[in-house]
């Protein structure tokens, strides 16, 4: 039986290609974030904009040219939040296309793993017994020799 695991190369590519795709999990999660970010950033500003528009509105004589710029404006951030959340949508999809992509890569991994404790517990007891099989053989040679030596002896 041989001590070395004879798809220690497969394992090896499989490590290195679930550890390949955790990094790009990992990139793709931090775009994500980025983009939530983005995304919390454009509502906070359309709030504050609806804000000052409305205090504006709330003028004795408000300026109808700067009430019109800031719907303008509300519309605007509007086609962008909606850009955002389509791109949102789609990096959380490609995200979770990644993470099962991983899992997968992780369970091929541990099948290979699982083979290679197997392999490695029975070459140990092969080596066990490849051993006890040697002291038994010195035991049989050791108890011969003396009952040639009492059998010459006599």
């Amino acid at each position: 039986m041989e001590r070395r695991f004879r798809l220690q190369a497969v394992l090896n590519y499989r490590q290195d290609l679930e550890e390949g795709l955790q990094l790009e999990l990992g990139r793709l999660q931090g775009e994500e974030h980025v983009a939530r970010q983005r995304l919390e950033t454009l509502r906070a500003e359309s709030h504050y904009t609806l804000n000052a528009t409305g205090e504006m509105l709330a003028e004795a004589r408000p300026d109808m040219s700067a009430v019109q710029q800031g719907f303008v404006y509300l519309e605007a951030l509007q086609l962008r939040i909606d850009a955002q959340l389509a791109e949102l949508a789609e990096l959380a999809a490609q995200v979770e296309a990644k993470r099962k992509e991983v899992v997968e890569a992780m369970q091929a991994r541990k099948v290979l793993e699982k083979l290679k404790q197997r392999h490695e517990r029975a070459y140990a007891e092969w080596v066990r017994q490849a051993e006890q099989r040697l002291v038994d053989d010195m035991a049989t040679v050791r108890h011969n020799r003396r009952m040639a030596e009492e059998g010459s002896g006599s």
